[in-house]
């Protein structure tokens, strides 16, 4: 009884919450619900509105796209008349078809033409404007711990991935997005090292996809003739709510065969191959010219 009676205390004191090892509370919630932070939380309506602003202007810039070609269109046919047609034309009183009924072949290759003038320069801004986001945004990322209530960066990446809307619709609101018609080629290299990415030279990357594309690039290194397939290179790690990142190696000549994952920290030295599935946990490194799965 006089044991029982001893450790009374203790047990009432944890089942009351006073003991603050007992807490459940983890960084998250005392940053978003407790507004107990080192810098200003933006309140969760303000991320959502952001969210939805973000949706509708990848819309738009979409539409715009469209209604841009078919403007170029008619301007073209306006200044440069198919052949036959000039002085129609010039002249609408002059004999044969009028400007307003040019034949559907010439349409059609007015349309065709300016569509892929304007769709390279579309691509190419969306591909800017991703770029600029992120640097605005995040910066040059950085190896450590990033707890919600000790730094903004949790709260900046929500607010980046918002902004990258534009491009998953950038191709239509389904289907897949912009990324993906550049995988395997040598323009998915260039848009990562613009991230801050250090790529070597023919590095083959996601040749039949990724999901995701790496997401955190400028704490990934990858080697000379390197080849990552559909696998993860995910340089964030998430534990019981306190959020850190790592650095990610991928020596040269090194292979990552489709459902391969590496984490934060971990290292693929040259020549190694993981194959299918295989999982790199964090602080592992695979030997070089080793095979893992």
């Amino acid at each position: 009884a006089s044991q029982l009676a001893a450790i009374a205390p203790s047990v009432e004191t944890v089942e009351g919450g006073q003991d603050p090892d007992a807490s459940t509370l983890r960084p998250y919630g005392k940053a978003v619900w407790m507004r107990d932070a080192d810098y200003f939380v933006l309140p969760s309506w303000v991320l959502a509105g952001f969210g939805a602003l973000c949706e509708g202007l990848a819309v738009s810039f979409r539409a715009l796209i469209v209604t841009m070609s078919l403007a170029w269109t008619a301007q073209l046919l306006r200044l440069h008349p198919p052949w036959g047609q000039h002085n129609a034309a010039l002249d609408p009183s002059a004999p044969g078809l009028g400007p307003d009924n040019y034949p559907l072949s010439s349409i059609a290759v007015a349309m065709i033409t300016t569509f892929f003038c304007v769709q390279n320069m579309a691509t190419l801004l969306t591909l800017g404007a991703a770029v600029l986001s992120k640097w605005q945004l995040m910066g040059r990322r950085r190896a450590g711990e990033y707890a919600w209530d000790k730094s903004s960066y949790c709260q900046r990446w929500q607010l980046y991935l918002s902004t990258l809307a534009i491009l998953r619709m950038s191709y239509g609101s389904s289907g897949p997005g912009l990324l993906d018609h550049l995988r395997g080629s040598a323009y998915l290299v260039w848009y990562l090292r613009a991230l801050g990415a250090h790529i070597g030279r023919d590095v083959c990357l996601y040749p039949t996809g990724a999901d995701p594309v790496m997401t955190e690039p400028d704490l990934v290194s990858i080697g000379d003739n390197a080849c990552v397939d559909n696998a993860a290179l995910v340089s964030h790690l998430n534990t019981l709510g306190r959020f850190s990142l790592g650095c990610i190696s991928v020596g040269p000549r090194a292979t990552l065969r489709r459902g391969t994952r590496v984490l934060a920290g971990g290292a693929v030295l040259e020549g190694a191959t993981l194959l299918e599935h295989t999982l790199v946990l964090s602080g592992e490194s695979v030997d070089p010219g080793s095979v893992w799965q």
